[in-house]
Order: C-alpha cells, then sequence, then structure tokens
C-alpha cells in the first residue's frame, strides 16, 4: 500500500501505539531499567548519533557505537538487538518532536494569524528534519521497503499531527457543508504527506529545484488555503 493511503487508512481520531515508549523501559531481557540502565541506554544512542554526523547509517557497527560510547561490546546487546534497532529507537524519540509542535492548541486556530502560523509549523518541522535527517532518511527508506516496525512508527507518528490538521481543517466548512470526516482527514493526509516528502528531497537534492525557503513558503500558502473559510 502506498503511503498516503496506508496513512489515510488509520480512522479519524486514532492515537499512537505505546509499543516504542514501553520498549524504552526495559532491557532486551525485559527487566525494568533503573537510573543506571537508562543513563547507559542514551550514551549508547547519543554515542551513535555522534558517529552519524560522520557516517552513513548503513556503516554504524555495534563496535563502533561501544568504542564511541566507551562501553563493553558485550554491554550493546543488552539493550540492542542490532544497530538497525538504535536507529529504530532514535527514530520513534524524534516522532515526539513532531507531535510535539502542536503542544499549542491555538496554533492554526486564528484566521487574523493562518498564514504566519502555517509558516511557524512548516519551519518547526523542516527544523526537526534539519537535526535529524540521517535517521529519518532511514526511517522512511526502511517503511518505503516494507519493513513493518519502521512503517508502523512513520504511521503512528504522523496520526496525532494528521489528526490536529483535520481537526483544523474541517473548521474552515460551514457546518451545513462539512464534508464527511474521512474526506476531511484525507486532505490533511495529503498535505501532510507532501510536507514530509518535500522536507525528506531537501536533504536528498539540497542543490536541485527550488530553495528550501520557496518550498516552505509555498507549503505555508497551501495550508493556509486548506485553513481559510469554504
Amino acid at each position: 500500500m502506498a503511503p498516503v493511503a496506508r496513512l489515510a487508512a488509520r480512522p479519524p481520531g486514532t492515537t499512537a501505539s505505546p509499543t516504542a515508549d514501553a520498549s524504552r523501559n526495559v532491557n532486551k531481557n525485559g527487566q525494568q531499567l533503573g537510573r543506571k540502565g537508562m543513563e547507559t541506554r542514551k550514551r549508547l544512542m547519543d554515542a551513535a548519533r555522534r558517529l552519524l554526523t560522520e557516517r552513513s547509517p548503513f556503516e554504524l557497527t555495534a563496535l563502533l557505537i561501544t568504542r564511541e560510547a566507551k562501553a563493553a561490546p558485550a554491554t550493546f546487546y543488552v539493550y540492542f538487538d542490532d544497530v538497525q534497532d538504535v536507529l529504530y529507537a532514535m527514530s520513534a524519540e524524534i516522532a515526539s518532536e513532531i507531535v510535539d509542535l502542536f503542544d499549542d492548541d491555538r496554533l492554526l486556530r486564528n484566521p487574523d494569524h493562518f498564514f504566519a502560523d502555517s509558516m511557524r509549523f512548516v519551519r518547526a518541522f523542516n527544523e526537526v528534519w534539519d537535526r535529524h535527517s540521517d535517521i529519518l532518511l532511514y526511517r522512511n527508506l526502511e517503511a518505503d521497503r516494507g519493513n513493518p516496525r519502521f512503517n508502523e512508527l512513520r504511521t503512528e507518528g504522523a496520526i496525532p499531527v494528521m489528526n490536529a490538521l483535520s481537526d483544523r481543517i474541517g473548521n474552515a466548512y460551514p457546518p451545513n457543508r462539512r464534508p464527511r470526516r474521512g474526506a476531511v482527514y484525507a486532505e490533511a493526509a495529503v498535505f501532510f504527506v507532501a510536507l514530509e516528502r518535500l522536507a525528506a528531497a531537501v536533504h536528498q537534492y539540497p542543490e536541485d529545484g527550488l530553495s528550501a525557503d520557496d518550498l516552505m513558503e509555498a507549503q505555508a500558502r497551501i495550508l493556509t488555503r486548506l485553513l481559510e473559510p469554504r
């Protein structure tokens, strides 16, 4: 199933699965992590992040990560199955950053500020990509290849954002002409997938085509039109 169809297939109002959050609190033996365990797990993930500034995700190894973290090689497997497991955990943390863009419930609700708020949202979304492009590109690659774990993670991270967007887009319609909820959700899904794909394209092909600023302003104008009264 194509990415847009996967996202739109989720019922509006669906919430994210707690699986990724729960997995952060136990090691691979199923034991609850204490303070020291959480610190060690974080140290390994931070080491992987530092390595990603110089290497691609495909060049990472458990040995490189433990060396960078100044940990024993066996320590890695207490917390992660393999390097892909580390990248999955890092991707899960980034998903919460995107969801947090809607912490302010007033965002995209005031008609006087629709364009300014749209620019604020689009820029903030792209800033997340600026900080984590290597990991997000890897997540999308695995999801597009059919990796169910990464596909589920990408979908679960998108659902709260699309719920927030569809709620605001729905308010653009007068009550007597409001389309069914699924149709409004589809508008939010189409916009969100385009937003993410363009953010990815800017990092994959930085010298090609339009500038990032031009693309972000165009996305903000499109979102403004979706929000304006019909």
